[in-house]
């Protein structure tokens, strides 16, 4: 099933009046600001049309801001890596490899300002 189609329900046309105007006046306002609105509105109203149109009008703004995310999602771009010239063969000094050596201190001592 589409998620649209499930979601869609249709309100009242007297409540999608009053969303609409609620819409209209807040604007385009951040989230925040759009919240605080709406609860302004629903605590001061407690009349049934308006409380439902302002949390349709939440619910609409809401939506419309999270469509305009995506719409807009830029596709990132991965850096383009540079083929490497070709590289001439450099023969690199070898390096000795140390060899460890078991040493047994017969008297105690200190060996790079340790006490051993």
């Amino acid at each position: 099933m589409n998620e649209k189609n499930v979601l869609n329900t249709n309100l009242d046309p007297e409540v999608e009046k009053i969303r609409d105007q609620i819409i209209s006046k807040i604007g385009d306002k951040p989230l925040d600001e759009v919240n605080q609105i709406i609860k302004k509105l629903l605590m001061e109203n407690m009349d049934e049309t308006m409380r439902l149109a302002a949390l349709a009008a939440r619910v609409k703004i809401i939506r419309s801001k999270i469509s305009l995310l995506y719409d807009d999602k830029m596709e990132i771009n991965k850096p383009k890596i540079k083929q490497p010239a070709k590289e001439t063969l450099v023969e690199k000094p070898n390096i000795k490899e140390e060899k460890w050596v078991r040493i047994k201190m017969l008297e105690s001592g200190e060996v790079n300002g340790k006490q051993i």
